[in-house]
């Protein structure tokens, strides 16, 4: 797959994914979730800690994590509620989650109105 983002755009969407990562661990700490997700990440974190002596097995682990770490993140920024215990957390994955809205707004007027 080619990344055709363009560099500001692609720190952007970094900065979002890193927020609404920790949204996820914070909400998943505090017991915020829908009891499917959180008991889903509570068992692959044990499959974590039993595959310590395979590093491959371990990486594939962690990055199913990370995947349901995002699900309960995305799962929060659907809803404008508040999130006790993981407020800061979600504030700033709201910002970050709005700079790049905003920046995808200034990057198609760009393409529709090229500069000559």
């Amino acid at each position: 797959m080619i990344d055709t983002l363009s560099p500001p755009k692609r720190t952007l969407k970094r900065a979002f994914v890193d927020a609404k990562i920790a949204l996820g661990e914070r909400m998943y700490a505090a017991g915020i979730d829908d009891g499917r997700l959180g008991s889903q990440i509570a068992a692959v974190n044990e499959r974590i800690r039993q595959a310590h002596s395979s590093q491959a097995a371990g990486e594939m682990l962690k990055a199913e994590r990370r995947r349901l770490l995002l699900q309960l993140a995305e799962a929060a920024l659907e809803e404008d509620a508040p999130l006790p215990g993981a407020d800061a957390e979600y504030d700033r994955a709201r910002t970050a989650q709005t700079v790049l809205q905003g920046y995808s707004v200034q990057d198609k007027k760009r393409a529709f109105y090229p500069v000559c």
